[in-house]
């Protein structure tokens, strides 16, 4: 049995957001220049994430991402790594704040009632940094896995995946140790397979339960019963248990 972790935080404000237009003050006197608002073009690409709240889409035009702002119709039935067309202006970077302050490092601890999931589905793609891609009856999934890479886990290979999904609150770590407050395992041990802990945010909730997580080595799926329950932005942490065979 592999075991290993990852812990992901990520603090920051994403916005970004197309200029309509802007006024440039000159010498008293002078004139002043309006610069013309951007004009709606169409795009094409992957989706990557999109973000209901701002209406932003990021799309992924080979190795390049761009992100666009379109009407909120648009992003109506968008799932990731669907091709689509778009038409918007575009977004810009999403800046990310950066605060330093004086605090203790800190932990994420699970407190939201635990969703705990089981499928079955055919690896479709291994990627030898640790994520594998499978297909599934409700749709395509990515999770981590050990790395190097199990043989076991090979394109057209069947697979059993067990997830749980907890929200968590952050706090701080401090030196002293409170009996049983220990960090929880990635999943109770004994059981064979591949198992790995993720903690970020929610990037996208799909009605169908899945739910997209970013993660290090690129966003990572959860199914849910309850996707109502969850908000993008939120963190949560993913618990991934990979098992050969069905």
């Amino acid at each position: 049995m592999k075991r290993f972790g990852a812990l992901l935080v990520v603090v920051g404000v994403f916005g970004g957001c197309a200029t309509h237009s802007a006024t440039v003050a000159t010498a008293p006197g002078a004139p002043v220049v309006v610069a013309p608002a951007p004009v709606p073009a169409v795009y094409r690409g992957e989706v990557w994430t999109w973000d209901p709240t701002t209406n932003v889409v990021t799309l992924l035009q080979g190795d390049q991402k761009v992100r666009v702002r379109v009407t909120p119709d648009q992003l109506e039935g968008l799932k990731q790594r669907d091709v689509v067309t778009l038409r918007g202006v575009p977004a810009g970077p999403a800046p990310i704040e950066q605060v330093v302050v004086q605090t203790p490092p800190m932990r994420a601890v699970p407190t939201g009632m635990m969703d705990q999931t089981e499928i079955t589905g055919t690896i479709t793609a291994v990627d030898p940094g640790g994520r594998i891609s499978i297909g599934t009856s409700r749709g395509p999934l990515d999770v981590w896995v050990a790395t190097p890479v199990n043989p076991q886990f090979r394109p057209g290979s069947a697979v059993r995946v067990k997830t749980a999904l907890q929200t968590v609150t952050f706090v701080p770590i401090t030196t002293a140790v409170t009996p049983g407050s220990s960090e929880p395992a990635a999943l109770v041990g004994g059981e064979p397979g591949d198992h790995a802990v993720v903690t970020g945010r929610i990037l996208a909730i799909e009605p169908t339960g899945r739910i997209t997580m970013e993660s290090p080595r690129g966003p990572i799926h959860i199914w849910v019963a309850d996707a109502s329950r969850y908000a993008i932005g939120q963190s949560v942490q993913a618990r991934t248990s990979v098992l050969a065979g069905q």
